[in-house]
């Protein structure tokens, strides 16, 4: 038989590592009244209390966010927006532990980060959309990035499908 964590582990190896205070705030968190003094719950099975103590720990320690991790990869020339849309998005989600779309702060952050990660006309176009990182709904962002990408796609294929129009039509407006 392989040996169960008990409370009193769990409560010798926190004051070890950060101090009979932090214990005590993570046993108040946890809901376990006065498991900190009394020796009498050392005994108890650590699995009845897991869920809680882990979410009183997640309380007392959030985890560190790092901006540059999350920002997003450049979107590919035939990529699907919305297969990229959803794979940034699963990848803040994964890396904040924090759903993006309640959050006003990350949501800005999260939409700057995509903004950022368009071609750079695409990303021009974005940035002239009053309310785009903050006031507008998720659809109306997808919305409108769908609309850019899709504008600066359709002028990148005709500009290799037809360069010399495009070439002419520039030194007819400088001639002009």
């Amino acid at each position: 038989m392989k040996p169960l964590l008990a409370i009193g582990d769990l409560k010798t190896l926190l004051v070890r590592l950060v101090g009979l205070p932090k214990l005590k705030e993570v046993v108040v968190r946890a809901r376990l009244k006065n498991a900190a003094d009394n020796p009498m719950i050392d005994e108890v099975g650590f699995d009845r209390v897991r869920q809680n103590v882990w979410q009183a720990l997640s309380d007392c320690y959030p985890p560190k966010m790092d901006p540059q991790a999350l920002r997003g990869d450049p979107l590919g020339e035939s990529e699907n927006l919305a297969a990229y849309l959803e794979k940034q998005l699963k990848k803040w989600k994964l890396e904040t532990e924090q759903d993006i779309e309640t959050n006003q702060l990350l949501t800005t952050m999260f939409r700057n980060s995509i903004i950022e990660a368009m071609p750079s006309q695409g990303r021009s176009r974005l940035e002239e959309v009053v309310g785009l990182t903050s006031s507008i709904s998720h659809q109306e962002i997808r919305d409108h990035i769908a609309h850019a990408v899709g504008r600066f796609r359709k002028l990148e294929d005709f500009r290799e499908a037809f360069p010399q129009v495009c070439i002419r039509g520039k030194a007819d407006l400088t001639t002009a």
